[in-house]
């Protein structure tokens, strides 16, 4: 299992920083937003699926075809176009800066911050669907599952496409604003149909959010080993925000 998720680690972070590289610039934002709708449809998907072929043909088998179909994948995708570097590194089109990405830069520090806390409220709402404390009827459970899910992945696609017309601050503030409010809304009312509009909201304005500052990262990053930087950093801070959202919901249940 430390070795499947070790592979699956290495395997995002190089597919984040793969739809940098082969995006043309003007069109870096709607390239981010199409690999974010992918990957989020992706595990929709996948997850029901994969947890059909463990039980039919058993774990082993399952990662077998899961790898064999993802190292298919590179093949099938065009070639990369490396940014070209001068002799000391820095790339021809971006400023010294840009290839540092620095953790102390505010810039950088405040898309991280913004992305871990969209993450951490996406999945702490998907957390309480899913938790026995609730009391909201099956059907209610499925459809606003899959309705969180569902437009997280169109959420992250719209970010993508607006980071293009937009500067990402001047969306991205709104869209934090907007996902607070909702998260507030899903948590306090409980009325079905409440429930399932603010959870369709909150995925919304979570995807967004998350290209958004994905963009800003790569935005940033002028050099192959920036870009890598970014992607780690980027999907590290998803990772630790579906934890994070996760024990906000069971310390929530506890408390109750």
């Amino acid at each position: 299992m430390a070795l499947l998720g070790l592979g699956f680690g290495v395997f995002v972070v190089a597919s984040t920083a793969w739809a940098k590289e082969t995006a043309r610039p003007e069109l870096q934002g709607t390239a981010l937003g199409v690999y974010g709708f992918g990957a989020t449809i992706g595990g929709a998907v996948g997850a029901p699926i994969g947890l059909w072929l463990a039980q039919s043909v058993g774990v082993l088998g399952t990662a077998v075809a899961g790898g064999i179909l993802a190292f298919g994948s590179v093949f099938a995708a065009p070639p990369t176009q490396t940014v070209p570097e001068t002799p000391g590194g820095v790339t021809l089109s971006e400023d010294p800066e840009s290839t540092k990405l620095g953790f102390q830069s505010g810039t950088t520090l405040v898309a991280l911050s913004g992305n871990l806390l969209a993450v951490t409220v996406y999945a702490s709402a998907l957390t309480s669907l899913s938790s026995g404390g609730t009391s909201l009827p099956s059907w209610l459970l499925v459809l606003a599952t899959l309705g969180i899910q569902v437009s997280l992945a169109f959420g992250r696609l719209t970010g993508g496409w607006a980071t293009n017309t937009w500067a990402p601050f001047h969306i991205g503030a709104p869209m934090l604003a907007l996902l607070v409010g909702a998260a507030a809304a899903f948590a306090s009312f409980t009325a079905p149909w409440q429930k399932l509009a603010f959870s369709i909201v909150v995925g919304i304005t979570s995807g967004a959010i998350q290209t958004i500052a994905l963009t800003i990262l790569m935005n940033r990053a002028g050099t192959t080993a920036a870009i890598s930087r970014a992607s780690a950093a980027w999907n590290m801070c998803f990772d630790i925000g579906l934890g994070l959202g996760a024990l906000a919901t069971i310390w929530t249940d506890f408390s109750a």
